[in-house]
């Protein structure tokens, strides 16, 4: 009897821990950073892949309003009107193109999070991403995944080499600047970094990724007559460029 008795709360107790303990199968949603796994520690992608050319093709979803404000996997507050993505891989920072396979539009965007964790997708985009190339009316779309810039690092611009794209927000130096152009694709803006060199090899320029475009500004800072003198010359060549000041 005092055996019965005490099998009775045993059971009871290991019922309990059952009911309470994780279910297995169950998928983070799509697009949420997973804090279990800690961002050091995701196998770092090692970009030996030419940059221009598809390293991956799947199926990309959106996440927008669910997750506006919250914190993403690099530590950023997500802002679904920006163009970033979420993939499993990628380090942060990496520019990658997006290519809807079925109406071949195509956006840029920079990875700052982590996912998605949906099993068969391969990257998740912004809100706005995805507006971009129509994913937001249909949910999920097949897509090519092209290199930018992996790692987050710049490359030099030639005619047989990746464009130089750097993810920065502010150019390094105060004063004038000359910028030749913002581009959504990346084969225009290193149509014009080579212009820009052929014109005027003396003077340095890099592309910029900012609001969702590429955008190719002088690597360093002038006062305002050198500007002016730059844009002259570069206008007998066939460029029109404007200066800008930070």
């Amino acid at each position: 009897m005092k055996q019965k008795l005490l099998f009775v709360p045993v059971l009871s107790i290991l019922l309990l821990l059952n009911f309470c303990s994780p279910k297995r199968g169950v998928k983070t949603d799509p697009g949420r950073a997973n804090p279990r796994i800690p961002a050091e520690k995701i196998k770092k992608f090692k970009g030996e892949r030419e940059a221009g050319t598809i390293f991956q093709t799947g199926i990309a979803s959106w996440y927008g309003r669910d997750f506006q404000g919250r914190r993403t996997a690099n530590g950023e507050i997500y802002d679904m009107n920006k163009l970033t993505a979420a993939h499993k891989g990628l380090p942060f920072h990496t520019i990658i193109e997006v290519e809807n396979r079925e109406n071949n539009r195509k956006v840029i965007v920079r990875i700052n999070d982590r996912g998605p964790f949906v099993k068969g997708r391969i990257i998740d985009l912004s809100y706005k991403a995805a507006g971009r190339i129509g994913i937001d009316k249909t949910g999920t779309a097949p897509v090519n995944l092209r290199l930018i810039n992996p790692r987050g690092e710049s490359f030099a611009g030639n005619e047989n080499s990746p464009i130089n794209v750097i993810p920065g927000t502010e150019e390094e130096y105060a004063g004038y600047y000359i910028q030749a152009g913002a581009f959504g694709d990346e084969e225009n803006a290193g149509r014009m970094l080579r212009r820009l060199q052929r014109a005027l090899p003396a003077l340095s320029f890099k592309i910029y990724f900012r609001d969702g475009l590429l955008k190719v500004i002088s690597g360093q800072a002038f006062s305002r007559s050198k500007a002016e003198e730059y844009k002259i010359i570069l206008g007998n060549h066939g460029i029109d460029v404007f200066i800008k000041e930070k």
